[in-house]
C-alpha cells in the first residue's frame, strides 16, 4: 500500500457554485476531460458527479427526514446525495482540477517516500511545532457525505495556513531547494498566495502492483 497526493489550488466559492447548478455544459466538460478518464479507468464516480451538479439541494431548501424504528428505516439529510464519500471525493477531485489550478500533470503525483520524510524533517528543524504530515489526515471541506477513515482523503490549507507554511519554508537554507520536492512546495505555496487561492490535497491510498 502506498499513498499518492494530488495538490490543487482552488477558490472554494468556485467549487461550491457547481453544487446544484444544473449546468449540463459543465457536466459534459468534466466527463470529457482527460483527468476524468484518467481516474475513471480505475474508479467509477460519474453518478456522484452528476448528483453534485443536478441533484444537490442547498441548506435552505432541504427537507430532513429522521431515521425511524431505531435506524431500520434510514433517514434522509435532504442534500439529494445518495452515494458514498469515496466516490464523491473523486468527483470533487475532477471539479477542483477543472476549475482550480492543478500543480502537477495528470499522471504525476506526490508520493510518501524517503524524500517526503526528509522534507518533513527539515521543516520540523525550521519550526519544531510544524508537521506537513497533517495534510495526510482528512477533514470535511464540502457539503457532501463524508467518511474520515477512507482510502481517499481531503485536506485544505487556507490562506492563513499557507502564510504560516511560507514562513517555515523561508527559514530553510537555500541549498535544500535543489531538491525538486522542496522547490515544488516553495513555488506552490507562493503561487497560491499570489493568486489568493487555498490549497487542497487529495491523498489516495493505492495497492502497489
Amino acid at each position: 500500500m502506498s499513498t499518492i497526493i494530488v495538490p490543487i489550488g482552488i477558490k472554494l466559492k468556485d467549487i461550491n457554485a457547481v453544487f446544484g447548478s444544473k449546468n449540463n455544459e459543465l457536466f459534459i466538460k468534466f466527463t470529457s476531460s482527460h483527468v476524468y478518464h484518467y481516474y475513471d479507468e480505475e474508479y467509477s464516480f460519474k453518478r456522484e458527479l452528476e448528483e453534485l451538479i443536478f441533484q444537490f439541494v442547498p441548506k435552505n431548501k432541504r427537507v430532513v427526514k429522521p431515521a425511524k424504528f431505531f435506524g431500520l428505516i434510514k433517514g434522509d439529510d435532504g442534500r439529494g446525495l445518495n452515494g458514498e464519500w469515496f466516490d464523491y471525493a473523486f468527483a470533487l477531485l475532477i471539479i477542483c482540477h477543472h476549475l482550480g489550478h492543478p500543480f502537477l500533470p495528470i499522471n504525476k503525483e506526490l508520493k510518501i517516500d524517503e524524500n517526503w520524510n526528509n522534507f518533513q524533517t527539515v521543516l520540523s528543524s525550521s519550526m519544531p511545532s510544524y508537521s506537513i504530515n497533517k495534510i495526510l489526515s482528512s477533514e470535511a471541506i464540502f457539503d457532501t457525505p463524508f467518511k474520515k477513515e477512507e482510502e481517499v482523503k481531503t485536506f485544505l490549507l487556507n490562506k492563513a495556513e499557507l502564510h504560516q507554511l511560507k514562513i517555515v519554508i523561508d527559514k530553510i537554507p537555500s541549498d535544500y531547494f535543489k531538491n525538486e520536492l522542496f522547490s515544488f512546495f516553495r513555488d506552490t505555496v507562493q503561487t497560491c498566495l499570489d493568486k489568493e487561492m487555498d490549497l487542497i490535497f487529495f491523498s489516495i491510498d493505492k495497492i502497489d502492483d
